[in-house]
């Protein structure tokens, strides 16, 4: 995971999220994760809430079939994160604002997500 700064790379370390779909053609996210330094100094904790559009291309994702890939802009998917730390070096997040853009990848049954984390101001 690349820190909204680009200075960092930590890895995720939990991590659980709920999937809500209701009458549109719409997913409802809502996560939390935590993710540490490799040295184990540094840590994040994340919780987001976001969008992801309901496309042919994401159903066929979410069937676990095949192989398949959603790339950065394929379709409507983006969350606002609110990220907190304990770390001295990473307090400034505490009181920033971010939003992000998603991305899924299936490969051998498993689903990747990755984020790209931008500050807003």
């Amino acid at each position: 995971m690349d820190l909204p700064d680009g200075t960092a790379v930590l890895r995720v370390v939990t991590a659980s999220d709920w999937m809500r779909t209701g009458p549109t053609r719409t997913i409802t996210i809502d996560a939390r994760a935590s993710a540490i330094s490799d040295d184990g100094q540094e840590n994040l904790d994340f919780e987001y809430q976001g969008k992801i559009e309901i496309t042919p291309d994401v159903e066929k994702l979410f069937s676990g079939k095949e192989e398949a890939a959603l790339e950065w802009g394929d379709c409507y998917y983006y969350t606002t994160p609110r990220i907190f730390s304990r770390s001295e070096r990473w307090a400034w997040v505490n009181d920033a604002v971010f939003v992000a853009a998603g991305k899924l990848r299936l490969d051998k049954g498993r689903v990747t997500v990755s984020y790209r984390i931008y500050q807003v101001g």
